[in-house]
């Protein structure tokens, strides 16, 4: 699987770039070829076996590393999380002033909260375990309620205010008075009105 030079150099400008024409301008020095020209050689190398074996296999082998470097970053969040929540003890080594010659090490462990939510935080919202869903944003528009069905509208909380008024103010309900409801919002609001009376 022998590239030349510039298809070598063609090969890493494609990966790097993703577009086969920037890529062989890049390789080729071919600033003075006309743009037809580019696309046509860029095409040609594209079709040659040799060349798409080795793209691949660069790929293959940038996936395999991106992997594991994933697994790293995951498996030191893991321990960061363990050791901030002293669940894990770690290994200090200290040399004492009065004595500089000695190193003494020490296991430790340690609490520290704000550091072990930020592990766990990372974790939870890593590919691998997708806690952490991002919501779609909602829309900040204010947004028009919606009557219920058969409600009078307007003059019908006009009416039930002017009721409760009428309530506070001494009068006598009526019997279709919301205040006579078993609803717990209006008993609470009738309760409310009548620590108003008795205060």
């Amino acid at each position: 699987m022998e590239l030349t030079q510039k298809q070598h150099l063609f090969v890493l400008a494609y990966i790097e770039l993703g577009n086969a024409s920037q890529a062989y301008r890049r390789a080729y020095k071919a600033t003075k070829m006309k743009a037809s020209t580019v696309n046509r050689k860029a095409a040609e190398l594209l079709a040659n076996g040799k060349i798409t074996a080795r793209i691949d296999a660069l790929r293959g082998e940038a996936a395999k590393k991106a992997v594991l470097d994933r697994a790293w970053v995951l498996e030191r969040l893991m321990r960061n999380a363990k050791i901030a929540m002293g669940e894990e003890r770690i290994k200090v080594a200290v040399r004492p002033k009065s004595a500089p010659d000695i190193v003494i090490e020490l296991e430790i462990t340690d609490r520290d909260a704000a550091a072990a939510n930020r592990a766990l935080e990372l974790l939870g919202k890593a590919d691998e375990v997708r806690l952490f869903e991002e919501q779609p944003k909602k829309d900040d528009r204010p947004r028009q309620l919606a009557a219920p069905q058969g409600a009078p509208g307007e003059d019908h909380l006009a009416d039930i205010i002017a009721r409760f008024k009428a309530r506070i103010a001494g009068g006598t309900p009526q019997p279709d008075d919301p205040s006579h409801s078993d609803d717990p919002i209006v008993r609470r609001f009738r309760k409310a009105l009548d620590d108003v009376n008795a205060g």
